[in-house]
């Protein structure tokens, strides 16, 4: 650290600039009502800070002094919940692609004690950014406090020298880092020393790592992008330093096509960012049982069993970490067999039933009014799922994941009285609605409360948007729907509920199409409608033909849905595997898919394609996607599809084989740096092996001549060269369908984003 550097994360830490003087060595700045005055002097390269006769390094003095880090590091152990059973789970690790070039997945067997590992400073003039993945509600958020809460542990007893922050996005619709990192900071962790500005300056710095929790279907594939350009604009902001954790469905680059990987790399490749990706695995017997053990839980082995028997090894009972904990508290309050029986009569609606148990026992052993007799219950079950779909609706509204205490009783107080309990009962339920089975408090400095979990709320939200389905309100749905992108597991929540109480499905489905029909303004309303309707085709009868138009549908819309005789016209599928998919007698008529990824077991039985532009498929057994028109006509007939016609901008005939191998080696080098935005020469020797020194040696010099590729600055030890790309991304997706055999014109392709 130089005396630039310090004067310019001083100015980061103060209000202006011009609370910062320096005259000589002697130097004073007023960080919010304290004015701080010191010496610096530098000494065998180092920079020291000199305040009140006590000489410190700079360094050292700006995270203890100015930024307080120690003290972050115990409002981390006060106000981030600990889990006294925590268990790690396992994963698959892709690393940088500097330490992993060939793209090779390892298995990891603890991964809370990997991530840490792999989020500590490791590339000089570097950013590193960690994908965290897994599906909604697999224990990515668990995860992160317990890291955090052990780094602050760690940092309190000198045994490391930097921080996790966990920062909830909520599922914000739009993502405005520096007002959610401040509220995070200052509301949940209660900490209030440092702007935004001074926070980007401890990350460039290492001492704080950011971990971004809840970009979920948001990051890549939605409508609007805000979570992307908010990611690209900290990476340019970070300039080439720092590592920052991602909790999300997916990792960017995990999207097989350039087009959706280019809407962010495209925003930072003149930066040099890393990129790994730790993907959670599902609990297994193993875990289970260790859990249960932990919870003193008698008979564990034989509740495994009877579940697994009855609703099959990979159920989420068994295998998600907060379903575990609630079926693992119902075997100890006595209540198993019952439960089970009852998720065994409806499988396809197992979350409701699992949720109305525990309501069963809120509503029966808890929530009884006393003051008189005979004891009765202060509310119904089915009153006890409406306060909760309120309590759920209110925080969607709000925009937030919790509620303020006074916010939370008045909400009692209103279901209360709309439903018309007396005084004396409305009381009791104001009193207990924060002692509630599925609410819990998350801070013990301000009264805020949240669902016990993320699945609860979304399951609620789920019941009040069924609610207004049920209410044939169409206004009311509207103000539901444009509010911003609604959770599948809610949407699905809804139909559920609607379908549960009898509502007309028939009806719901003429309903979206309206909407979508009527040019809804806003663009949530037509992306959750799209979310709605894949669902819904599952829960209708398949007597006669459903058609529907006009729909946009989101990233992997198609997997794992069942239907049949379902008609698209003039419908838009983003990138869609069909992976445990059944779709029978369906017709696409007029629709755009930008890609299929067809596993070796689909088959289909009389659907139809009809007009219908597929930009490519890809399959297990093919290096590269299919993009020929003939190609793809072939391996949709040979799944059972019955293609009558398609489109396709491909019109070259040359197949895959075909295909010059220096075309292929540039192809691949492109592909390298969909995992880092800057490649060293010893990954591309390490990648290609036997086929190192023509690419270095032939191609590479062709694709540098034609400004494809460029070298940039090598910033590690030793001596080698370092190469980014100069080209868009999108430019590579234009030219990546192309099956030329010549490379010459592949490059030229991608030079000028043609085919």
């Amino acid at each position: 650290m130089n005396i630039n550097d310090l004067k310019k994360i001083l100015i980061a830490f103060a209000d202006s600039e011009s609370d910062l003087d320096m005259a000589g060595s002697e130097l004073a700045v007023q960080i919010r009502d304290e004015i701080i005055e010191m010496s610096v002097e530098q000494q065998k390269g180092n920079l020291f800070v000199t305040e009140n006769g006590k000489k410190t390094r700079a360094y050292s003095w700006l995270v203890n002094r100015v930024a307080r880090i120690p003290q972050l590091a115990d409002r981390l152990l006060d106000n981030v919940p600990a889990e006294p059973h925590f268990i790690s789970p396992s994963g698959t690790l892709l690393d940088q692609i500097d330490a992993n070039p060939e793209d090779r997945e390892k298995h990891v067997k603890d991964v809370s004690n990997q991530i840490p590992d792999l989020l500590s400073p490791r590339t000089v003039g570097t950013s590193s950014v960690l994908y965290l993945t897994s599906d909604a509600g697999e224990g990515k958020t668990t995860l992160i406090n317990w890291i955090a809460r052990k780094q602050a542990q760690l940092y309190k007893d000198q045994e490391t020298d930097w921080l996790l922050i966990p920062i909830s996005l909520g599922g914000r619709s739009f993502l405005t880092f520096d007002d959610i990192v401040i509220a995070e900071l200052v509301n949940r962790l209660r900490f209030q020393f440092f702007y935004y500005d001074a926070f980007l300056e401890l990350v460039k710095l290492g001492v704080l790592v950011p971990a971004f929790d809840g970009f979920e279907e948001m990051f890549v594939e939605g409508s609007s992008g805000e979570a992307l350009s908010a990611l690209g604009n900290l990476m340019n902001t970070l300039d080439s330093s720092g590592t920052v954790l991602i909790a999300a469905r997916k990792a960017y680059y995990e999207y097989r096509n350039f087009a959706t990987q280019s809407r962010l790399f495209d925003a930072i490749r003149d930066k040099s960012v890393s990129f790994a990706n730790i993907r959670l695995n599902r609990w297994d017997r193993k875990r289970f049982l260790i859990y249960a053990e932990r919870r003193e839980l008698l008979e564990r082995e034989t509740i495994y069993d009877k579940v697994r028997t009855r609703l099959g090894r990979d159920h989420p009972l068994l295998t998600r970490a907060v379903l575990v904990r609630r079926l693992v508290e119902e075997a100890q309050e006595g209540n198993f067999d019952t439960l089970l029986d009852h998720l065994g009569t409806t499988p396809e609606d197992y979350f409701f039933q699992f949720v109305n148990t525990l309501v069963k026992r809120e509503a029966h052993e808890k929530w009884i009014d006393r003051s008189g007799t005979p004891h009765q219950s202060l509310l119904t079950t089915e009153e006890h799922h409406a306060l909760l779909a309120l309590v759920a609706q209110e925080m969607w509204v709000s925009s937030s994941e919790v509620l303020k205490g006074d916010y939370l009783d008045l909400v009692g107080e209103l279901f209360a009285s709309e439903i018309n309990k007396p005084t004396v009962i409305l009381r009791q339920i104001v009193n207990r609605i924060r002692q509630h089975a599925l609410i819990v408090s998350i801070s013990e400095n301000e009264e805020l409360y949240a669902f016990d979990h993320e699945d609860f709320r979304k399951f609620y939200l789920g019941e009040a948007l069924g609610t207004t389905l049920l209410a044939h309100n169409d206004k009311d749905l509207v103000l539901f729907l444009e509010k911003g992108p609604l959770p599948q597991q809610t949407c699905d929540a809804a139909l559920n509920m609607v379908k549960r109480n009898d509502g007309d499905l028939g009806e719901v489905l003429w309903t979206l199409q309206s909407l979508v029909n009527s040019g809804a303004p806003a663009s949530y309303v037509m992306e959750n409608a799209a979310s709605m309707i894949i669902r819904l085709l599952e829960l209708l009868t398949a007597d006669q033909e459903v058609i529907i138009n006009d729909f946009t549908f989101a990233s992997d819309a198609l997997k794992g849905r069942r239907f049949c005789k379902v008609k698209f016209e003039e419908c838009h599928f983003q990138e869609t595997s069909l992976e445990d998919t059944l779709i029978n007698e369906c017709q696409f008529v007029r629709c755009a898919i930008h890609r299929l990824e067809i596993p070796s077991d689909f088959r289909t039985v009389g659907t139809i394609i009809e007009d219908t532009k597929i930009s490519g498929i890809t399959r297990p057994d093919e290096l590269r996607g299919i993009y020929d028109p003939e190609r793809i006509r072939q391996e949709l007939t040979l799944v059972g599809f019955e293609v009558k016609s398609i489109e396709n901008r491909v019109t070259v005939q040359q197949t895959v084989s075909e295909a010059d191998e220096d075309t292929l080696l540039a192809e691949r080098a492109l592909r390298a740096f969909m995992r880092a935005t800057q490649i060293n020469e010893g990954v591309f020797r390490q990648k290609f092996g036997r086929d190192a020194n023509r690419f270095m040696d032939v191609i590479l010099p062709k694709m540098i001549g034609k400004e494809i590729l460029q070298e940039v600055p090598y910033r590690g030890g030793g001596a080698q060269r370092r190469f980014g790309i100069c080209v868009p991304m999108s430019n590579i997706e234009a030219a990546v369908p192309t099956t030329l055999g010549s490379l010459d014109e592949f490059l030229s392709s991608v030079k000028h984003g043609t085919y």
